[in-house]
């Protein structure tokens, strides 16, 4: 539909149809997100300006569910068309927010030291897994079912723009601190999304009116208070022993826990059984997804003969999936 311009001169009215500006400029999604991203660090700028004013928070949960829950995700997948792979194409690289959040841990403001490289999939383990767990795509309201899986290879939620930024920011002004976020996210690091461990530290974040300067303080000793009386296996105890660091070592640290795991599933994934294991992985993250009211579309993702009744899955620091406890 075209736009009408009129211009007004005096008495004489001219009428022009003229294409809206962004006619033949089409590009392709990738230029979309860079706009979609700028805009979102507008909005938080803004957002966390206003919180902070008045040097009180109000509502502290509200800003730090951003690190210890998922608010929102996006959703990631190989770069390659799923119709092109064959038993003997090269590695497929699975979307690196799969393994971890490598927006938050690998870039700045932490920028962890990691040296190791993601984990490759052989081609042959990803089309065996189309059969084997029989991939398609379907639409229940139109009938509609293709075998096979999405446009792109190995769709997945990973981490969102939304919360990241708001932890980053939050980093900017000083509000946390480096460590503090880097010590909440290793809790379960291998969990990028719908983590039930790191959401559980969100009961020692507080509901009421915390003055700026004070909150991660009060937060982090209300964690190792707990974690006193609790297991070093439970939630607070490995935020607590990530947060015993010396500030100088805590990103070396982190950085070798990382590239133990990334080394450990760079392994397992060449095998049958350990790729056929991150994907129920997978399935179990999108079956997450498909409960949000972010999933709007059937076809967005794929189906599979994985059952919903089947127990959430997560990732251990050694790279084998497990059953949540």
């Amino acid at each position: 539909m075209l736009d009408e311009q009129v211009d007004v001169v005096g008495h004489d009215v001219e009428r022009h149809d003229l294409p809206p500006p962004f006619v033949g400029q089409l590009s392709g999604a990738e230029n979309l997100e860079l706009t979609v991203r700028a805009i979102v660090n507008r909005w938080t700028a803004a957002r966390l300006a206003a919180l902070t004013a008045t040097g009180t928070i109000e509502h502290p949960d509200r800003l730090l569910r951003h690190l210890f829950a998922t608010t929102s995700v996006n959703l990631a997948s190989t770069a390659t068309q799923s119709s092109t792979i064959t038993p003997t194409s090269a590695d497929l690289p699975l979307p690196a927010g799969f393994w971890l959040n490598t927006d938050l841990l690998l870039g700045a403001p932490l920028a962890l030291p990691v040296t190791a490289g993601l984990p490759l999939a052989p081609a042959a383990h990803y089309i065996d897994s189309l059969t084997a767990f029989d991939f398609r795509l379907e639409e229940k309201a139109s009938g509609f079912s293709r075998p096979g899986d999405t446009f792109f290879a190995f769709v997945t939620p990973e981490a969102a723009h939304e919360d990241n930024d708001v932890v980053r920011q939050l980093i900017q002004l000083g509000i946390i601190s480096a460590k503090f976020a880097a010590c909440t996210l290793m809790v379960d690091f291998t969990d990028p999304v719908f983590s039930a461990d790191r959401a559980q530290l969100m009961a020692y974040v507080f509901t009421t009116p915390t003055p700026t300067a004070a909150l991660a303080d009060r937060i982090t000793q209300a964690i190792l208070s707990a974690a006193a009386k609790l297991p070093a296996t439970s939630p607070e105890g490995r935020f607590a022993a990530a947060w015993a660091q010396a500030d100088t070592d805590w990103p070396a640290a982190f950085a070798q826990r990382i590239d133990a795991y990334l080394t450990a599933a760079a392994a397992r994934i060449r095998t049958r059984d350990g790729f056929f294991g991150y994907v129920r992985l997978a399935e179990s993250r999108r079956r997450e997804f498909k409960a949000m009211r972010l999933n709007e579309f059937e076809l967005t993702l794929p189906v599979t003969n994985i059952l919903a009744s089947e127990p959430r899955l997560t990732m251990r620091q050694d790279a084998t999936v497990a059953p949540q406890s």
